[in-house]
């Protein structure tokens, strides 16, 4: 009997835990103003590391440099105004293509793309080794 990769689904699992744990980071923040934008520019390196494997491109016309959130970081307190509201309007174009970059992946296309990949390709025969984790 075949093996079952059960890589896509831990790394799903991975990704909605992670997101879980931010959002509770979130809730139990205190009102301080500093402390929430802390996580939100953590979150905002993450989702930032995802787009930079996913797509590339996308990522140099952003035109935000990783030494930039980096100093925002070690700093959060002496962010301007109008560094925050620039900050906010890259999350939010960030999230959109997260959310487009997930919703393309859809197994079912994944599936198709891969059937039609070889005809006669036989179904679950893993055709390279797996990484030790």
């Amino acid at each position: 009997m075949a093996k079952t990769n059960f890589t896509k689904a831990e790394e799903a699992l991975a990704g909605a835990l992670q997101k879980l744990s931010v959002e509770q980071l979130l809730e139990q923040t205190s009102s301080t103003n500093k402390e929430k934008r802390s996580v939100i520019l953590k979150l905002l390196q993450l989702e930032l590391r995802k787009l930079q494997k996913h797509d590339a491109e996308f990522y140099k016309n952003l035109n935000f440099k990783n030494k930039e959130l980096e100093s925002y970081l070690a700093e959060p307190e002496k962010i301007k105004d109008e560094d925050w509201k620039k900050i906010v309007e890259l999350k939010q174009k960030v999230e959109q293509k997260v959310k487009e970059i997930d919703s393309k992946s859809n197994n079912e296309d994944i599936v198709n793309a891969e059937r039609h990949k070889h005809i006669n390709k036989r179904f679950n025969v893993n055709e390279k080794w797996l990484p030790l984790k």
